[in-house]
């Protein structure tokens, strides 16, 4: 048995759903086990990375898509930390850096990370008994697009075993 981290997160980086919105996330969740209870919305200062430690090892360079390891990505997030924040919010995303396989200009907001790592303001924590199991059942793409569609924003489902 293991530990498992659900959460919602927004497509785009900065969105923070309405009330309206984040009650349908509520109403959503609720098909899939999990009281509204266990439910914790959380709006952060500033960008908050979710990161999946045994999600996939490697992303694909946007560019020549090569393989980029977790490892290049990791260093430069512990780069662009602000330390002088105790909600360790990361500055910028944007920031171009060198591709360690080609050498082209690439910035971390550019990179799919096929639910690896997520970056967001606004998040939902969720847990419910059996939940993983209900949503695991069902592909990601079908699920986040399900998700989608009812709660009125591009979202996804980021499902974090460890």
């Amino acid at each position: 048995m293991g530990i498992y981290i659900l959460k919602v997160i927004p497509k785009e980086i900065d969105y923070i759903p309405t009330t309206e919105q984040q009650n349908k996330i509520v109403d959503f969740l609720a098909g899939y086990g999990v009281e509204a209870g266990h439910i914790d919305h959380e709006v952060s200062h500033g960008i908050q990375c979710h990161a999946n430690p045994c999600g996939l090892d490697v992303v694909a360079c946007p560019h020549c898509q090569k393989p980029i390891t977790l490892e290049w990505i990791c260093d430069i997030l512990s780069e662009i930390y602000d330390e002088n924040d105790m909600e360790f919010h990361l500055n910028d995303l944007s920031s171009l850096r060198e591709a360690p396989c080609c050498q082209t200009f690439i910035s971390l907001d550019n990179l799919n990370f096929t639910k690896t790592i997520a970056y967001s303001i606004y998040n939902a924590d969720f847990w419910g008994k059996d939940t993983w199991n209900k949503m695991a059942a069902e592909f990601p793409e079908k699920l986040d697009n399900k998700l989608s569609e009812y709660i009125g924003f591009p979202a996804e489902v980021l499902m974090i075993r460890m």
